[in-house]
């Protein structure tokens, strides 16, 4: 019996965004990015095996080189010193909005929109997507995140708001308890 062979899937969609830098001090580096996506984000998947060797599934594959060229246009763009990264800290923000299911009714859609889905991807693979699209270009490494907050919201199409904060790790963050 002769096996099937999978077609392998790739992340076709092309991916537009419009960037709103809102603050922003070049002297000392710190930036307040967001980003927003006409996709919803592709959640980290992880390593397989074949038996042989470990591989990354195709789909993510793809955007995460899409993203990680966008992050890298960024910054470009912003002419961002990867010399001074070192001593960055990173905050992450991400709403990543999921459209309905074709088979809920009207009233389940009205219902369910712009409320909290509790449904796939989690959390956690969505903020590795985008934290691994950022290194070499606005961070060195993942760990520099300090903040993460990521919500997943029922909407009427997919799309994604992603916001990066870029300031110096000696900045005081709450000044009272």
């Amino acid at each position: 019996m002769a096996t099937k062979k999978r077609k392998k899937r790739k992340y076709n969609k092309e991916i537009y965004y419009f960037i709103v830098i809102n603050n922003v001090d070049i002297i000392n580096q710190v930036y307040d990015i967001t980003i927003y996506f006409n996709i919803k984000i592709i959640p980290a998947s992880r390593p397989r095996f074949n038996g042989f060797h470990t591989y990354i599934d195709e789909p993510y594959k793809s955007f995460k080189n899409k993203l990680t060229n966008i992050f890298n246009n960024i910054a470009y763009d912003l002419s961002i010193d990867k010399k001074t990264l070192i001593n960055k800290v990173l905050s992450l923000s991400v709403y990543n909005f999921n459209k309905y299911n074709k088979s809920d009714s009207k009233k389940t859609i009205n219902k369910k929109l712009y409320t909290y889905n509790i449904k796939k991807p989690d959390l956690d693979n969505i903020a590795k997507s985008i934290m691994d699209s950022t290194i070499g270009s606005i961070c060195i490494d993942d760990s520099q995140y300090s903040n993460i907050n990521i919500y997943k919201i029922n909407s009427f199409d997919d799309f994604a708001i992603v916001n990066i904060k870029i300031f110096d790790k000696n900045d005081i963050i709450f000044t009272n308890f």
